[in-house]
């Protein structure tokens, strides 16, 4: 996908797929035998979104800080990549270049492998997870309870991306009723979207069609989403002092580590090393089982 803007036009319908909603899956099962979790990276303020650059090194938003830094895949410090940012949180990659949901900004940036920043979609309130897919970018917006497609348009040239976000879902408004909608994970092998939902300890499954089903429940605020390499769903959880679950295909959830301290961000390295944030300053490396 070229990375350009066409201006004045704005994405205003959402896309149809077809995929039938799971249903409620009861969480928490027996705990098996954990995976081995051991710092990766110390010393950071507030590390949340994880993503990994062109060249196979390590980007990681510091929330406090307002910077992107970087690490060789073997810890190393590369530098800083960028900084000035009002609260970073989550990453995701297009094409050469980098996703950035910046909390404080009300806006999501792409930013060139140079470093230069470029807002798209206009102002988006509180965006927390961003995702990619080869249609899109994908956002939700802490504050408003929306999730918003920034689409490409086929008419054009190298697929540019159109200006204004589209709304594929938003939350019923209902008195007294909030919604703590945080992270989001794009299912590679179908058109499912699915969204953590730290108030309600829920995994929604979303629809072309805007219908929203509960994938699992029983969670205590999770925080980061991310598939793996096995096709399952992995769930960053902050409650319980920490944990890092798998949901397979059909919902069933397996805890694979604990004791993260408050995990955000969920980052496959390759089919069986995961790296996970921990917002309390660090970084862990884990050897799944």
């Amino acid at each position: 996908m070229k990375i350009s803007l066409l201006v004045g036009f704005a994405l205003t319908t959402a896309p149809v797929w077809a995929q039938t909603p799971l249903g409620n899956v009861a969480p928490m099962p027996t705990k098996p035998k954990m995976a081995t979790a051991t710092p990766f990276l110390t010393g950071l303020k507030e590390p949340q979104g994880l993503a990994l650059d062109k060249n196979g090194d390590i980007l990681v938003a510091d929330y406090k800080t307002g910077e992107i830094l970087k690490f060789s895949r073997d810890g190393k410090p590369r530098g800083v990549f960028l900084k000035g940012l009002k609260s970073p949180s989550l990453l995701a990659v297009l094409d050469d270049s980098l996703v950035v949901s910046e909390r404080g900004g009300n806006r999501i940036l792409l930013v060139s492998p140079q470093g230069q920043i470029l807002p798209v979609g206009g102002a988006l309130e509180e965006p927390l997870g961003v995702v990619n897919s080869n249609d899109g970018i994908y956002a939700v917006s802490h504050t408003t309870s929306r999730v918003v497609k920034l689409g490409a348009d086929p008419a054009t040239a190298g697929g540019n991306l159109k200006t204004a976000w589209a709304t594929i879902y938003a939350a019923p408004a209902e008195e007294g009723k909030r919604y703590g909608y945080r992270a989001l994970a794009k299912d590679p092998n179908s058109p499912a979207l699915f969204l953590s939902d730290e108030t309600s300890g829920q995994i929604l499954l979303l629809t072309s069609s805007g219908f929203v089903s509960t994938f699992a429940m029983g969670f205590e605020d999770p925080s980061g989403l991310a598939f793996g390499r096995d096709g399952a769903l992995y769930v960053a959880e902050e409650g319980r002092g920490g944990q890092l679950v798998r949901l397979s295909r059909d919902g069933k959830p397996t805890v694979v580590a604990e004791k993260l301290g408050r995990p955000r961000g969920i980052l496959f390295l390759d089919a069986k090393t995961v790296l996970v944030s921990n917002r309390d300053g660090g970084v862990w490396k884990i050897a799944l089982p």
